[in-house]
């Protein structure tokens, strides 16, 4: 697609899923039939599962799912990073497994072990292969293995087969019901637990809130402010009130130039120019801003925007207009563009996750899978 149209059409559904105008209220109520059967077919879709009409993949490890019910920006990336780490340092094997948003020549259909692809392949021509996700999670999980490719569930026979983890990751697993899960964990946006604007196309939900259900866990993230964690709880145990709840926030780090981590400078007064191409764009410049920058220009991008160098030079063309310091952009957008960046102040917010207590139980409920083996067999 024209990426100037895919811009325009993402711009158009994320404004109309939140309603921002009479026009948009209008496009929603004409879309109202096209959600409804959306839900009906996502609806089939798990139940075809569930009732055992489709069979499900069991891989010989413990499967835990992170997942949400809203088309992306609700941070699933950081939090499987943070899990894989935290477990990996509990003595556990664990890979994690990601649909490769990529298409095209080299991309394939078959799940690949991509950590190990792109430690041989010069950063270009990875780029090239692999959507924003995997790249940023093969980045920032050294030494953990992480399988990439359109189908999750081979991507998980493959992992078993290959490195025999404990533990299985799923990244965005809640709607992929063709493996067998051990543990549902389910993301909410804190200030919008249940999306914008109901189901897709009108909405931004992928299914309806009534599936929280199958929750095990919930985990919140980035805390609106005026809202309490109370808050929260008392509107998710009208779907469920057995699922525990973990909250956590980015916190803001240095601002770190692309392709050179050694080069940082604080961020607190640094004037910039900021794009994304992340589902919640707004949060980004939240975060900027509560790091101290000073934001003279904003660009939204649709999710996962494959970056090419007209975008560079625009955006450095708006810098050297409004008379900002730095390009900033995220983790998960640097990844894709560091190659272009040799010749523009481009730089990235480094950010770390500050996690409530209740995730420590949350892990020893994980690591208590993997002991006792429940839910699978070791082969």
């Amino acid at each position: 697609m024209i990426p100037g149209l895919r811009r325009g059409l993402f711009t158009l559904w994320r404004n109309t899923a939140e309603r921002r105008s009479m026009l948009h209220i209008l496009l929603a109520v004409l879309l109202r039939p096209a959600a409804l059967l959306y839900r009906g077919l996502a609806a089939l879709n798990r139940l075809s599962y569930e009732s055992g009409l489709r069979r499900r993949v069991r891989v010989p490890a413990a499967v835990v799912s992170v997942g949400n019910i809203e088309v992306g920006g609700v941070g699933k990336t950081p939090v499987v990073i943070w899990m894989a780490r935290r477990l990996s340092e509990r003595g556990l094997s664990v890979a994690v497994v990601v649909r490769n948003q990529r298409s095209g020549p080299g991309c394939g259909r078959e799940a690949v072990p991509a950590d190990r692809v792109i430690s041989v392949a010069r950063r270009s021509s990875a780029g090239s292969m692999f959507s924003d996700e995997v790249l940023l999670l093969v980045q920032s999980l050294p030494g953990i293995s992480v399988y990439a490719g359109k189908s999750k569930s081979k991507a998980a026979v493959r992992a078993c087969r290959e490195v025999s983890p404990d533990l299985v990751l799923v990244d965005d697993g809640f709607q992929h019901h063709g493996l067998q899960k051990d543990m549902e964990i389910v993301l909410v946006d804190f200030e919008r637990p249940f999306g914008s604007g109901g189901l897709l196309p009108s909405g931004s939900l992928r299914e309806p809130p009534c599936v929280l259900s199958r929750a095990d866990c919930f985990w919140a993230h980035r805390r609106g402010q005026g809202r309490s964690e109370d808050w929260l709880r008392t509107r998710l145990d009208d779907y469920n009130w057995r699922a525990p709840l973990v909250c956590s926030n980015l916190i803001p780090g240095m601002l770190r130039l692309a392709g050179d981590d050694d080069s940082e400078i604080d961020p607190d007064g640094v004037s910039v120019v900021a794009f994304c191409g992340i589902g919640k764009p707004w949060s980004f410049r939240r975060t900027l801003e509560a790091a101290g920058c000073r934001v003279l220009g904003f660009m939204e991008f649709p999710d996962h925007h494959r970056y090419g160098a007209a975008d560079l030079e625009r955006l450095d063309k708006l810098r050297k207009a409004r008379g900002a310091e730095a390009l900033v952009t995220t983790t998960k957008d640097v990844v894709k563009i560091e190659r272009l960046a040799e010749s523009h102040l481009l730089y990235y917010l480094d950010t770390s996750l500050a996690v409530s207590s209740e995730a420590e139980q949350l892990l020893s409920s994980i690591h208590g899978l993997v002991s006792t083996g429940r839910g699978y067999q070791r082969v």
